[in-house]
């Protein structure tokens, strides 16, 4: 997915070219999530979101949108001490999102 008119090209594939923040479990996780078909942030977004979370180690985090819990288990990841509470609506979502958060032993969500 392109910036389109938020940054040039060059800086798009500079950005791209950078190594992801994300630990070699996390990216497996986040290639399973991609390849069954659930929305994921982009890879630039998701490295704000670990950049974002060093830089201000929150202690609370509330997340609206589970899905399957990716984007939470990143947080817990970059945030040291954080609680996380994370809300889905679609039930159907409810058990992957558990199912992920235990596999990666996401306590404080």
């Amino acid at each position: 997915m392109a910036f389109d008119c938020l940054i040039d090209p060059v800086t798009e594939q500079y950005l791209r070219s950078l190594p992801s923040l994300l630990p070699q479990d996390l990216r497996d996780l986040e290639r399973e999530v991609r390849e069954a078909g659930f929305p994921v942030s982009s890879r630039e977004a998701i490295d704000l979101l670990i950049f974002f979370c060093h830089l201000l180690q929150p202690k609370r985090i509330l997340e609206i949108g589970t899905c399957v819990g990716f984007s939470s288990i990143v947080m817990q990841f970059a945030s040291e001490g954080a609680s996380i509470d994370t809300v889905e609506r679609n039930p159907a979502m409810i058990p992957e999102a558990k199912a992920n958060i235990q596999r990666y032993h996401a306590d404080r969500i």
